[in-house]
């Protein structure tokens, strides 16, 4: 996909979309800077690009820069307050940063614009666990599983949570 993505980009270098493929192939393969540099260029190509917004947030959360993440993944909420890849990044890079209440903040808002987010709802649980609030965590969970019954991240915190309200 590398190679593919990189003569695609020799022989388009203005098409944004080949730029971005060439980005993900990059960060797949581990290759954080040439990831960057072809974001970088779909968004230079495309401003408003929100997948690429997204995609440079995560980016920053591989590189263990959270502060970059949360900044990247604020712009394309600012672009689309609805974008929940973005809201739960920030969920994510809030927690790296040791911001929890805000955190906590955003992944209520991630729930109340979709509540149907599995992903969103287990991240508030992992929340509630982590701040010793194990009954809120199981009425999320039980409401995730109630959804998803075979999610194995909402089965596995599920368990913590029983074990940790003595409900082994």
């Amino acid at each position: 996909a590398l190679k593919g993505a990189r003569e695609f980009t020799k022989a388009q270098p203005g098409n944004a979309t080949g730029q971005e493929l060439l980005g993900v192939a990059a960060q797949v393969n581990r290759l954080y800077r040439q990831a960057e540099t072809a974001y970088t260029e779909a968004r230079r190509l495309e401003p408003g690009r929100l997948p690429v917004m997204v995609r440079l947030g995560e980016l920053g959360l591989e590189t263990r820069d959270p502060k970059k993440a949360e900044g990247w993944f604020r712009k394309a909420l600012t672009a689309n307050a609805d974008l929940a890849a973005a809201r739960r990044g920030l969920v994510v890079a809030l927690l790296r940063q040791r911001q929890i209440g805000s955190a906590l903040n955003e992944a209520r808002e991630a729930i109340r614009r979709d509540p149907k987010d599995l992903d969103a709802k287990i991240l508030l649980a992992q929340i509630y666990h982590d701040m010793g609030r194990a009954t809120a965590a199981e009425a999320v969970l039980d409401e995730a599983l109630a959804a998803a019954p075979d999610s194995a991240q909402a089965l596995q915190v599920q368990g913590l949570v029983k074990l940790e309200l003595g409900k082994a």
